[in-house]
């Protein structure tokens, strides 16, 4: 993949360092300090087809990645807003002269981290859909999609499935697909998976690493996603893999029959400045065989 420092060689990543004021979260909210990064996903053939939405921090010419401040923005409720400036933000890259064209060629997913709030994730999905209806975005060009952490479910008791059943209902009735992130880890359900008519599921890099383990490790995550990939035949949906980091991976998750691909093997998240110089390039596929 290419190097997202090459964009800007002043800029330093910094990860071990967490915000715990929330005036300094508003304050970055409101001055645009955070910046869209996205990731690609490729298929087995290594064309990009789909674009995962990130952000990073950007501060005084540091990078600061999401573990140091999103537990702030979930801590502080700022998680609405939050959600709300990255889907404007993508809203704004998409109605770019080069997206629009772009689009006229090519069909692209992109997929959003949504949370679910403790206030009212019903109404957060309402909120979200009205901002791209009022946006004119033209859904028949582009693909959106919401990505909800299958830890998120865990974590927020206080939705319960009958919420989530609706909200998905929702999603769907706006042509807006719905991806469940992280599966395959712990307290993963298979009955939520089908209540909730995902269209994609994304599995856990946990898993994928645990690939290259000797013995019943290697062996039995090799077993869970290959009966993932039926189940997700047999459903009709995508199964996406993450944390494809090497040659390695990428070989046994090809022999296993995956077929869509995300990790730092292909590509890490890139400012999308450098997507656009990615996708106007039209590389060739980056493996042959």
């Amino acid at each position: 993949g290419v190097n997202f420092m090459l964009y800007d060689k002043n800029l330093r990543v910094l990860q071990n360092i967490h915000f715990d004021n929330p005036l300094l979260i508003e304050s970055c909210l409101l001055n645009n300090c955070f910046k869209l990064f996205l990731q690609p996903v490729v298929n087995e053939h290594g064309v990009v087809i789909r674009l995962e939405v990130l952000t990073r921090l950007v501060l005084r010419g540091e990078v600061y990645l999401p573990s140091s401040f999103l537990p702030s923005i979930q801590r502080n409720h700022f998680t609405e807003k939050f959600d709300e400036w990255v889907l404007n933000n993508l809203i704004k890259l998409l109605h770019s002269t080069f997206w629009q064209e772009e689009l006229q060629q090519r069909h692209y997913c992109f997929a959003i981290n949504v949370s679910p709030s403790s206030s009212g994730f019903l109404q957060h999905i309402q909120n979200l859909l009205h901002i791209i209806q009022a946006s004119d975005l033209d859904l028949n060009l582009v693909q959106l999609e919401f990505e909800i952490t299958e830890e998120a479910f865990i974590r927020n008791e206080v939705q319960n499935e009958d919420v989530f059943m609706e909200v998905a209902k929702l999603i769907h009735s706006k042509n807006i697909t719905l991806s469940i992130d992280d599966f395959g880890v712990e307290g993963s359900s298979f009955e939520r998976l089908m209540a909730c008519n995902f269209d994609v599921i994304k599995v856990d890099m946990s898993l994928v690493s645990r690939l290259l383990s000797d013995g019943y490790g290697g062996k039995s995550s090799k077993y869970i996603i290959k009966s993932l990939l039926n189940l997700s035949i047999d459903l009709g949906v995508d199964l996406i893999v993450e944390g494809v980091a090497n040659k390695e991976l990428f070989l046994i998750l090809r022999q296993i029959g995956c077929k869509i691909f995300q990790g730092y093997y292909f590509f890490q998240p890139l400012p999308s400045e450098e997507v656009e110089y990615l996708v106007d390039a039209k590389e060739p596929p980056l493996f042959t065989s």
